[in-house]
């Protein structure tokens, strides 16, 4: 079962580097336009770059915002990567955790939650995305395209009631989200299955690379309710462990060699796994280890 997880994330390997900063509300309170300007500039961005089409047109992500509010749909949290190039900031990829008026928490702690994706760069069109919210450890995981698959919309046209539209699209699948995750609940690993499923997310993580940490060390529960064998909490403690990071390493630093045989410098450094920022990174590696969790579901049906 090892080799089966792992061959379902090879054509899925990517390089993660953390590029983006993000704000998500302390409260129930959805965030504010100041809260998001000083995070998410971009997502203001009135115009586009020079290097967009003609039939491109240009709408503040904002603007959609303020009308997806109209009909419930709310902002809890922002991320925009970043970048040293003025242009990528004013124009680049930016992301919007959104939740619906009509949402409540689940029994398990968590939240319905809709991630939109747009950028002004003629990079990346409107996706809507369903996402679910972990309270207990303000965790934001992202629902695989096999249970809920993603909606797009090109920048052409009236865009914001195809966004609008979208994004009811997504909420009206939640129920297959909210099915998968009971089925992740039932279903309880072997001590190897728990092994093998983060072996697997650790190879989705840092691909052919030795990755740096274990999977016993992402397996630790960082916290009383992260405690379980079901596949639900398991998967919950292996993303939360990749996505955020900081799990403590020692790594061997090699110094120069002399007249081919002696080593000068060599000495052992104590050093932190990185969280995935980067928006696309982060999506990626989210939708990778659920549908890992979904493959083993059905591989134990």
């Amino acid at each position: 079962m090892q080799q089966q997880l792992r061959n379902q994330v090879v054509s899925m390997m990517t390089t993660f580097k953390p590029n983006a900063r993000s704000i998500r509300g302390t409260g129930e309170a959805p965030l504010t336009k100041e809260q998001i300007l000083r995070v998410a500039p971009s997502i203001f961005t009135g115009s586009q770059n020079g290097n967009v089409s003609g039939r491109y047109r240009s709408i503040p992500t904002w603007a959609i915002l303020e009308q997806l509010a109209e009909h419930g749909f709310h902002p809890y949290e922002v991320a925009q990567s970043q970048s040293q190039d003025e242009d990528k900031m004013r124009f680049g990829k930016h992301r919007v955790r959104l939740r619906h008026a009509s949402s409540s928490p689940m029994k398990n702690g968590t939240c319905q939650e809709i991630i939109l994706i747009n950028s002004h760069d003629g990079t990346t069109s409107y996706r809507m995305m369903g996402g679910q919210f972990r309270f207990i450890c303000s965790n934001g995981m992202v629902v695989s395209e096999g249970v809920l698959p993603s909606v797009r919309v090109k920048h052409a046209g009236d865009a914001a009631d195809a966004v609008i539209e979208g994004c009811r699209q997504i909420l009206r699948g939640m129920p297959r989200v909210a099915e998968s995750i009971r089925s992740m609940e039932a279903l309880m690993l072997s001590p190897e299955q728990q092994l093998d499923f983060a072996q697997a997310a650790l190879k989705a993580r840092y691909g052919d690379a030795v990755p740096p940490v274990t999977a016993e060390q992402i397996l630790k529960p960082r916290r009383v309710e992260d405690v379980g064998v079901d596949l639900w909490r398991t998967m919950n403690r292996v993303q939360e462990a990749l996505i955020r990071g900081g799990i403590a390493y020692v790594q061997r630093k090699v110094g120069t060699q002399v007249s081919g045989t002696r080593v000068v410098g060599n000495r052992l450094l104590r050093n932190k796994t990185r969280a995935v920022n980067g928006i696309g990174q982060n999506i990626h590696l989210n939708q990778t280890i659920w549908n890992l969790a979904e493959n083993l579901v059905a591989l134990n049906a």
